[in-house]
């Protein structure tokens, strides 16, 4: 992670799983990312995801896979200082609730810590969350967000630009290899005559790179209009983040922005609600959401209680 000096490396790259607390295309994971290449002065920081049901090829995960083989038949205590739950299984008393918590966690650190994975000790630590004073602001202005970030489904890019004024001078010779500053999309490549040269769609023979018709991601193809800017043509990971974009840098064309009706609200936290869609999970503030949606979520929440 550091080089010689003690800094930080100038590039970063993140593997991560699509949980909806990970995904590089939700937005406060983008604003942490933001602040990290910030923050350590990097010239780019990548983070990428797994598509659904892939996870398994993360190595982060299989190196985590022995911790689970350790809780085979762990029960965890809900109430080592007492219930702090009703009759109801609502809570009472969030006080009690948070030190029951917080054992469990100790349990749980106290287990792992004990474990060894390929001749490496684990460290592991309950860290209360009341204790964390770091914070992190939202997304930057718009200008400087469109000249710096590229994102996707499954990838994101921080990348440091061209002009002095704004970034420092980069401290690695990513630019010699990335030309364009940001990743370009993958393309099968073959040699003819010892120059490298990408066939033609009828030449491809679908064993070194995924096929023509996967990549072209057929599922999206109705939404192209709707996530791509049609004026400057970047690309947003979701409907939200591209209004944005075009009512802040493209405001004389931007249509006014509509509130977002998910198919259902999974739950909430805070100002925020976990939305799905045809298009998956995403963390949508409850502004940006349709009242009725919020309302029948309350509604049935009540209901079930």
């Amino acid at each position: 992670m550091k080089n010689a000096d003690n800094e930080v490396k100038p590039v970063l790259i993140i593997s991560s799983d699509g949980g909806p607390d990970e995904n590089p295309r939700y937005r406060k994971v983008i604003a942490h990312a933001i602040g990290h290449f910030k923050k350590y002065d990097l010239d780019a920081i990548f983070i990428v995801t797994n598509t659904p049901g892939r996870s398994t090829f993360n190595r982060v995960e299989g190196r985590m896979a022995p911790l689970s083989r350790e809780l085979t038949g762990v029960v965890l205590p809900h109430d080592s200082f007492g219930t702090h739950l009703d009759s109801s299984g609502r809570t009472v008393d969030v006080s009690l609730e948070e030190n029951n918590f917080k054992k469990a966690g100790e349990i749980l650190a106290e287990i792992w810590s004990a474990v060894c994975i390929d001749g490496h000790e684990v460290v592991a630590k309950y860290i209360d969350p009341n204790n964390d004073t770091s914070s992190v602001s939202d997304l930057p202005a718009e200008g400087w967000y469109t000249e710096h970030v590229r994102e996707s489904q499954y990838l994101l890019q921080v990348v440091k630009c061209d002009d002095g004024d704004c970034c420092s001078p980069r401290r690695s010779a990513l630019h010699m290899i990335l030309h364009n500053r940001f990743l370009l999309p993958s393309y099968p490549i073959t040699q003819v005559d010892g120059h490298p040269t990408i066939p033609n769609p009828e030449e491809h023979d679908g064993k070194s790179f995924a096929p023509f018709l996967i990549r072209y991601c057929l599922p999206i193809q109705p939404l192209h209009d709707f996530i791509s800017c049609s004026t400057c043509g970047i690309y947003f990971s979701s409907i939200t983040r591209a209004a944005e974009h075009r009512r802040a840098v493209h405001s004389a064309l931007a249509a006014p922005a509509r509130k977002v009706r998910p198919s259902r609200i999974v739950t909430r936290r805070a100002t925020e609600l976990l939305c799905a869609s045809d298009n998956g999970l995403e963390w949508l503030y409850q502004n940006k959401v349709k009242e009725q949606m919020i309302l029948l979520k309350i509604t049935w929440t009540c209901w079930f209680q």
